[in-house]
Order: C-alpha cells, then sequence, then structure tokens
C-alpha cells in the first residue's frame, strides 16, 4: 500500500519516506520512532529505491511486526 494525500496510519504501522522528495505529515498527537537509512546503504538490496517513497507498512503483516520488534530492541 502505497501513501497517499489523504492515508490515515493505524497505530505501529510504518511509513517509508524518502528524504530527497518532497512529503509533508500531519498527525495528531502521537509518538514515534524514526530510522534513517543512507540511500547508498540501501541501493544494492533494492531494485528501484524511487518507488519505496510512501510505501505503507501495515501493523499486521508479519514483515512489520518483525521490524518493530528489532526497533524497539534497539531502541531499548
Amino acid at each position: 500500500m502505497t501513501m497517499s494525500s489523504s492515508s490515515c496510519l493505524a497505530a505501529l504501522s510504518a511509513v517509508v519516506l524518502d528524504m530527497t522528495r518532497q512529503s509533508s505529515l500531519r498527525a495528531p498527537r502521537y509518538r514515534s520512532l524514526s530510522l534513517v537509512l543512507p540511500r547508498a546503504l540501501l541501493a544494492p538490496l533494492v531494485a528501484d529505491l524511487d518507488a519505496l517513497h510512501g510505501r505503507i507498512l501495515q501493523r499486521s503483516t508479519a514483515l512489520n511486526a518483525m521490524l518493530a520488534c528489532h526497533l524497539r530492541a534497539l531502541y531499548d
């Protein structure tokens, strides 16, 4: 799923944003955890980096559950 101008995110969802591209986020009070990775690090691993911008990883997917668990472990 890709973010549109009116996308709503469920708690614990993840969004991939390309910091070289313009984006705008609005939200009521919330807490977030950000992970910033250089494009050069991802380039050898991802065929089309530009296609990732705005991609939403729903909280219900196994990949996002694993990512959230790993990020929480790094944060703690």
